[in-house]
């Protein structure tokens, strides 16, 4: 092989494998960045709960803005009924 074509040669295979990493890289930051989403979605609604949870607590010891519950409520579901018999 003559000099100048093994350089052309090594410079296309260079850029070649060049360009599949950074295919490859494209598609694991595509990877991870949805794997991330999902399990933000997943973790989002309890890193919610878990704010407001302490935010009650908070405003129950410093008694600012917190409702104890009521003494009737038993937490039963009772439906309230348009139609019921006390209703006519």
């Amino acid at each position: 092989m003559q000099p100048v074509k093994f350089l052309k040669f090594l410079r296309q295979f260079v850029v070649l494998v060049e360009r599949n990493l950074q295919l490859i890289w494209n598609d694991k930051l595509l990877l991870a960045s949805l794997t991330l989403g999902i399990l933000n979605i997943w973790l989002l609604p309890y890193m919610a709960q878990s704010n407001i949870a302490f935010f009650q607590e908070i405003k129950k010891i410093k008694g600012v803005g917190f409702f104890p519950p009521r003494p009737e409520d038993d937490d039963q579901f009772r439906p309230h009924d348009p139609f019921g018999e006390d209703n006519w």
